[in-house]
């Protein structure tokens, strides 16, 4: 079997397993959804425009840390991994199923819902937000080296605005739909500055694109 093929494979029994382990919770945030549908999407363009802020004030910090430890700001791991499987043809189509629907999808569902929902039995929620945005950076993180510490930045701002906006409205699918938006613009931003280099550059390799 093509190696493309048991991937999408693993993939779709990963998602499918997730939906059906919280089936009953999806149909009931559905429903909730789907009736006040203008009021929903007004919410997902809220947590959408916090999330843009808080990659932006991600990036600024992160410039600042590189500086204080007098490191170059450079791609971590998790993000070079990521342009590997995007370039090799036969993982194209399961790496961009798997970042764009399956791992925001079951992320959401294993951090925000099943973590969150569980943890604040126990807990603060004060202090369950900030597990599960500790917990979701560390499994973006590759190495214990500072320059991962620092890259996985971004991940740790987004689920604590994730985390916090969950805890507000009790509803999965504002983060999972704005956890989804965010990974389809990064792949076509990636795609298209790909696409543009390749043209201008015969030798253009995709490590050399500054994201």
């Amino acid at each position: 079997m093509p190696v493309n093929c048991w991937i999408s494979d693993f993939i779709f029994s990963c998602l499918s397993l997730a939906a059906g382990f919280f089936k009953d919770d999806l149909q009931g945030a559905w429903s909730k959804f789907s009736k006040r549908i203008w009021p929903s999407l007004g919410m997902i363009a809220l947590l959408f425009g916090l999330v843009l802020l808080g990659q932006i004030f991600s990036n600024l910090l992160m410039g600042i840390l590189y500086q204080i430890v007098n490191l170059t700001k450079e791609k971590g791991l998790n993000q070079a991994t990521v342009e590997r499987l995007l370039t090799n043809r036969q993982l194209f189509l399961p790496a961009v199923f798997s970042i764009v629907v399956t791992g925001p999808f079951v992320e959401e569902l294993v951090f925000r819902k099943s973590l969150m929902d569980t943890g604040r039995k126990f807990m603060s929620i004060l202090l369950i937000i900030i597990l599960q945005a500790l917990l979701f950076a560390a499994i973006h993180m590759h190495a214990l080296q500072i320059s991962e510490f620092i890259s996985v930045i971004p991940q740790l701002i987004t689920a604590l605005i994730w985390g916090i906006f969950y805890s507000k409205t009790d509803q999965i699918f504002y983060p999972v739909t704005v956890h989804i938006l965010i990974n389809t613009i990064g792949i076509l931003l990636v795609c298209l500055i790909w696409d543009l280099l390749k043209s201008a550059r015969a030798d253009f390799s995709f490590e050399q694109i500054p994201i």
